[in-house]
């Protein structure tokens, strides 16, 4: 039974979470939607005990974007 109030706590907070990311994105706050986005696909791979995806981040300007100027 433990398990399951879990489940609903985390059902609630993703619901919350969801909320307040498309309040955010409407105010034109978009970080902050990217950030709630991200903790609601952490709270949602918790809930069905997936591992998240992970993706390899690159900060460095792609080849193309280097030749024009």
């Amino acid at each position: 039974m433990k398990g399951a109030k879990l489940d609903v706590d985390l059902t609630e907070t993703i619901r919350e979470l969801e909320s307040e990311m498309l309040k955010t994105d409407d105010d034109l706050h978009f970080e902050k939607a990217a950030l709630l986005r991200d903790q609601i696909k952490e709270l949602k791979h918790m809930i069905d005990g997936t591992k998240p995806e992970t993706k390899p981040v690159s900060y460095r300007k792609s080849k193309k974007a280097r030749g024009r100027g």
